[in-house]
């Protein structure tokens, strides 16, 4: 017998939290869990009228943002954001869920210019320096929005640093 499908009022789709969805051993969870960002609002809070104008993106973010550019060896903000669109770990290392409006690319561009180049380079060479000492990077030249800041951010190398296999954190 045919039939023909009712339509139905579409009913909203329930689907599991970004959280489950990340892998507990994902590169980006392990620097999430020694990278702490919160000296960056104090850093930028003279950059930003605190008392009007339109929201900004959070300067957090900003940092998440072109860690992932540099880790990930994209080479371009523009490639950065279609990335971020599509990737649900960057979405959760950035702290944004699917239903939500990720930053347009001009937005992080504009707000490297409002940061400037001593303070980025502060905020990124901080961030930088947790993951160093917390045994998941180590120093070498990298290069963002052309800026030189020594890192060595391949997320192949972001390890397991309690492996029993010394080489096993740095993907060999």
């Amino acid at each position: 017998m045919q039939t023909k499908r009712e339509h139905k009022q579409h009913e909203m789709m329930l689907l599991p939290s970004m959280e489950s969805l990340i892998p507990k051993d994902h590169y980006l969870r392990r620097l999430d869990r020694v990278l702490d960002l919160g000296f960056v609002h104090d850093a930028v809070r003279d950059r930003y009228c605190q008392n009007n104008g339109r929201p900004s993106t959070d300067p957090e973010v900003v940092v998440r943002l072109f860690l992932i550019q540099a880790m990930d060896g994209i080479s371009h903000v523009r490639e950065l954001m279609r990335q971020v669109q599509v990737n649900l770990a960057y979405r959760w290392f950035i702290g944004y869920r699917l239903d939500e409006k990720l930053p347009d690319h001009s937005t992080l561009s504009k707000a490297l210019d409002r940061l400037g180049d001593d303070v980025f380079n502060e905020l990124f060479e901080r961030s930088i320096a947790q993951c160093k000492r917390s045994g998941l990077i180590e120093g070498r030249v990298l290069h963002v929005d052309a800026t030189t800041i020594r890192a060595d951010l391949d997320r192949n190398r972001v390890g397991k640093p309690d492996s029993p296999d010394p080489d096993a954190r740095f993907g060999h």
